[in-house]
């Protein structure tokens, strides 16, 4: 089996930035206040549902979003190295995540883990995964 190496904090935080960014634009339409409002609600709400799309089959088929792929990190299980799929990078890292952030400064200590000796968030630690070079 080929070396692992897990990727770096700024890696991490520029691929995420980048996944931030791609939801930027349909969110600004949902928001916008011009008069053609309801067009561009729906145009973004289009656009958004587009891309969560994408990020959940990126997800579960490489174990990948966007931001990831740009910066050629990659989501694996941390005892197989392997791709855990839908239920581990959708349902556990993705969504469970969501859920938790409602929590007040969940996300903050989230991110804040990445300190650890082997930079794993909550996240990661609940999904049992790591993020490697791809």
């Amino acid at each position: 089996m080929a070396k692992v190496l897990p990727a770096s904090k700024v890696e991490r935080l520029f691929a995420r930035i980048a996944d931030n960014l791609v939801y930027l634009v349909p969110i600004s339409m949902i928001n916008n206040e011009s008069i053609f409002t309801e067009f561009s609600a729906m145009m973004g709400v289009a656009i958004l549902s587009c891309i969560l799309v994408v990020q959940m089959i990126l997800l579960t088929r490489d174990g990948q979003t966007l931001g990831k792929k740009l910066f050629g990190l990659k989501i694996v299980l941390e005892k197989t190295k392997k791709n855990g799929g839908f239920a581990t990078n959708v349902l556990l890292r993705t969504a469970c995540n969501m859920l938790l952030s409602f929590i007040p400064l969940y996300s903050l200590v989230d991110a804040l883990f990445i300190f650890r000796k082997d930079q794993r968030c909550i996240h990661d630690l609940l999904a049992k995964t790591i993020v490697i070079k791809a």
